[in-house]
């Protein structure tokens, strides 16, 4: 129980895939969607008050009689009773990365300090009848490791060799368990950040574009209109854990390049300015393990000049492993998608940004209580700024086998900044 619970608090994420559109007039008929968009403010419309009465009206009335056998509520799955206390309306339905039950057996047993962990039976049955509501999302949603999809295929092919497939499933398990250690790593980050230390982290990503079409009409889905494009909107948001939530929206033709991202961070960092004592702090920016974004040479140079300046004590650029870096802020999107599928009507960008204002509000959150969201115009030319002063750079920055964490130290009495790079993200470092 305490494994799966905390797989369910940190692996697992509730997704980010809805896709594009507003409810339907059949999903407007369904009482639990209808619960869900009552709860949320929409536009006010001539028939709201005449649908939303009709509604009541027909959830207190009885239902008529069948002419037909009716179904009796099942009591047993797969022989595991079903326990009624532990449903999705109690417990939020969220989703583990592509994988089989037997991988995260194999990860509890690596994990357990127990002499006899429990057996794989005992394992699915408290899965099936305590945890029925954390599931697998499909491959299709998400990309899948490679690393994992390589130990898998090298698995099944070595199926009459015992030694070595036994010698490649070990390596297998150890891949899962090197990536478990990585979400460690933040994790501690991010509880020292929480806990108001002098370790800030701050995590930075991107939100899939093609769910901020405009406009968002459903008018769009019509012969007429089904052959135009829609420009889309960029939605990026950095969570600083123990002090806010900030989003920004920026229109389709401003490149998600490392002039957005500096341009983010330092407005974080100011906000940040204003709350703590920037010059003792050592900063830690998780960021999506992609070179067009945080993680190359641009950013190094803000993050050197940064330190110094003496503006922070240290930073350090981390990064999990392609493949497994879903982590809460892609639980954030995907609350934000859901949000977005209530909202009916949305023309200009500025609809969305009051949309993302009532989504970021109703957030439950009691680390970070406050919540901005900026519509981001335009930004400075921070490469060529940095370039002309920083023009040091370096090779091997992305792509397979790149470091994942970058540190910068500021040398004691001089204006030096000291660099270190680790290969490897374990907690326990050699």
């Amino acid at each position: 129980m305490e494994f799966l619970r905390k797989i369910y608090c940190s692996v697992a994420e509730t997704l980010p895939d809805v896709k594009d559109g507003t409810l339907s007039d059949d999903d407007m008929e369904d009482e639990s969607v209808f619960k869900l968009v009552a709860t949320q403010p929409l536009e006010s419309e001539p028939y709201a008050d005449f649908n939303t009465l009709r509604l009541k009206v027909e959830a207190t009335m009885e239902p008529l009689p069948s002419s037909g056998k009716r179904a009796k509520p099942r009591k047993m799955r797969k022989s595991i009773p079903i326990r009624e206390g532990r449903t999705t309306a109690e417990f939020e339905e969220r989703y583990l990365p592509p994988g089989t039950m037997q991988e995260y057996f194999v990860q509890y047993v690596r994990q357990s300090a127990l002499e006899q962990p429990a057996s794989f039976p005992s394992f699915w049955r408290v899965w099936a009848s305590n945890y029925s509501f954390l599931k697998f999302r499909s491959a299709s949603s998400h990309s899948i490791c490679t690393e994992c999809y390589k130990h898998k295929a090298l698995i099944s092919a070595l199926s009459r060799h015992i030694s070595a497939r036994r010698t490649q499933e070990s390596l297998y398990h150890q891949h899962l368990e090197d990536q478990f250690r990585d979400r460690i790593c933040y994790w501690e980050a991010r509880g020292e950040s929480r806990s108001q230390s002098s370790r800030v982290t701050l995590i930075i990503d991107g939100m899939d574009q093609g769910k901020f079409g405009l406009p968002r009409h459903k008018s769009v889905n019509t012969k007429a209109l089904s052959g135009f494009q829609r420009p889309r909107l960029h939605v990026a948001a950095a969570i600083c854990h123990g002090h806010f939530i900030s989003a920004y929206v920026t229109d389709g033709d401003l490149c998600k390049d490392s002039n957005t991202s500096m341009e983010m961070l330092s407005h974080c960092l100011d906000m940040l300015g204003g709350r703590i004592s920037l010059h003792t702090c050592d900063l830690v920016i998780q960021c999506d393990n992609t070179y067009r974004e945080v993680k190359n040479n641009h950013i190094f140079r803000w993050a050197a000049a940064v330190v110094s300046c003496g503006l922070v004590r240290s930073l350090t650029v981390s990064s999990l492993r392609s493949g497994h870096s879903h982590e809460d802020i892609d639980q954030l999107f995907g609350q934000i998608a859901t949000f977005l599928k209530t909202q009916r009507s949305r023309m200009t960008p500025e609809d969305f940004v009051d949309s993302l204002k009532v989504c970021l509000s109703g957030l439950q959150r009691p680390f970070e209580k406050e919540r901005h969201v900026w519509k981001l115009d335009q930004t400075r030319d921070w490469r060529g700024w940095l370039l002309s002063g920083i023009p040091a750079s370096m090779k091997g920055v992305g792509g397979p086998g790149a470091p994942h964490i970058f540190e910068f130290h500021r040398l004691c009495n001089t204006g030096a900044v000291a660099f270190r790079v680790r290969v490897t993200q374990h907690l326990v470092l050699p």
